[in-house]
């Protein structure tokens, strides 16, 4: 059985990521989850094309969570490095 009333997984394949959702009809429609699918293919390909973005990329202050700077602050120490 499944530990879970729906599961996703995912990873890369071929150099594409690669989803499965996993439910229960019992529970789901696959339309419905059908639909949750595409809302998190939407989201993920303006998450891509944000990162492929004039100024995107570089570290940001969730890479350093202890940290505790802003992307503002975080910014002003690496030039301050250069």
């Amino acid at each position: 059985g499944r530990s879970h009333v729906l599961a996703v997984t995912a990873g890369v394949a071929g150099g594409r990521m690669v989803m499965t959702w996993g439910y229960s009809r019992g529970l789901h429609r696959g339309e419905t989850v059908g639909l949750a699918a595409g809302w998190m293919a939407e989201e993920l390909r303006s998450l891509v094309a944000g990162c492929r973005g004039e100024g995107a990329g570089g570290p940001a202050p969730s890479d350093f969570p202890a940290a505790g700077l802003t992307q503002r602050e975080l910014d002003d120490f690496l030039t301050s490095l250069a």
